[in-house]
């Protein structure tokens, strides 16, 4: 099958996590047999300078076609949502054209998140290819969205011959926007962290160590999850948060560490690779989702595949395969309810079975499941346009 994959981006070395769902679903696709191209509409919203125009890449066995637009589109974003709409629709037409006639005319277009599945309604609509829309923005599990999205979305969602939906409580959030029925397929672990061994020892009398992930921003709840461990004795018995990532809170949840008197504790590490992230997850104990709101949870399945046990809050992903055997669940916000899962935590770590975390995890997120049920999908899409 020749799938064309919209994208938001390819990771880079200035930005290992752009596009790297879209890039861990291409390579389980391609080793699924199937041709995978990547196109992608950038729209110069990266802090960094990048090539205008048209460009063609090859990296990690993909080809990756981009098209980029000088810097007077975020001028007219500041104007208008719907010219940079039809600014996008233009640009990703005259990409496909360069496409199709280098890697021919695919079966099958396959984008991620509502602005680009809107986009590609304008490729579907004017050759005639099947379009499948797979969502996972976490902006839609907000009560109100703008009404520049309530515009996009229903082009989008109505436009698409069908939308996957990475959680159930996303299908539920698209339904209540958009009034649109959407199929649930979970994400996938990325194929380095399946490759790795799992991580099933530890010495029985050490402190444990928490690790979280993720950006640094108000939603994840970084500040929620200090003031957790503030709150309980897991300073005196020695245990430590590794927390990576980067973002605009940096410097004031450093300060909330330095106040609480937390600084031998809590550690802020930046950005990491994900083969640096493989070697500190593996060489820690517990893995904490402290978020405000999610559509899924990566990081948790992540650290699972590697056998750590998770603490998780019940934020809109992470409540469909969290359970008693691989973590806690708490409520969002809830300062109390963090801190006394992190002891309880601490008190049973020795009590989970990380082999069985592990196994249970690979055996419904890795690659080649997902790369598997996706085929499916497609395979459904294109025999139900065939027969149109």
């Amino acid at each position: 099958m020749n799938i064309l994959l919209i994208s938001r981006g390819y990771p880079s070395k200035r930005d290992l996590q752009w596009g790297c769902f879209e890039r861990d679903q291409a390579l389980a696709l391609q080793v699924a047999g199937h041709k995978v191209i990547i196109m992608i509409v950038e729209i110069n919203t990266r802090l960094y300078w990048q090539k205008l125009g048209i460009s063609h890449s090859f990296e990690d066995g993909l080809d990756i076609y981009r098209i980029n637009l000088p810097f007077p589109y975020r001028f007219i974003s500041l104007i208008s949502y719907k010219w940079t709409h039809f600014i996008r629709q233009k640009l990703a037409l005259i990409l496909y054209k360069k496409i199709e006639k280098e890697q021919g005319k695919p079966d099958i277009l396959y984008a991620h998140y509502l602005n680009n599945i809107a986009v590609t309604c304008s490729i579907k609509n004017k050759y005639g290819i099947p379009l499948v829309g797979l969502e996972h923005w976490s902006e839609l599990t907000k009560e109100k969205i703008p009404q520049y999205m309530q515009r996009r979305g229903n082009l989008a969602y109505n436009g698409a011959d069908k939308i996957i939906a990475v959680s159930d409580s996303l299908r539920r959030q698209i339904l209540y926007h958009f009034n649109k029925e959407s199929f649930v397929l979970h994400n996938m672990i990325g194929e380095e962290f399946v490759s790795h061994d799992i991580r099933i020892g530890r010495e029985l009398d050490s402190p444990v160590r928490y690790v979280a992930v993720g950006s640094l921003i108000r939603r994840k709840g970084f500040d929620i999850l200090i003031d957790a461990f503030a709150k309980s004795d897991l300073k005196e018995k020695g245990a430590t948060i590794t927390i990576i990532g980067k973002g605009v809170e940096r410097n004031v949840l450093q300060q909330q560490i330095s106040s609480a008197g937390l600084i031998n504790n809590i550690f802020l590490v930046g950005v990491k690779s994900k083969k640096e992230i493989i070697e500190i997850l593996k060489d820690s104990d517990v893995f904490i989702l402290s978020s405000l709101a999610e559509t899924f949870g990566v990081v948790c399945i992540e650290a699972m595949c590697l056998g750590l046990p998770v603490i998780a809050t019940v934020c809109g992903g992470p409540e469909e395969f969290i359970n008693e055997k691989n973590g806690i669940l708490v409520p969002v916000n809830d300062v109390e309810a963090l801190s006394s899962a992190l002891v309880e935590m601490y008190n049973n770590i020795n009590n989970y079975d990380r082999d069985a975390i592990a196994n249970n995890c690979r055996a419904r997120f890795s690659p080649h499941v997902i790369a598997e049920k996706l085929t499916t999908v497609f395979e459904d899409v294109i025999e139900s346009r065939g027969t149109e």
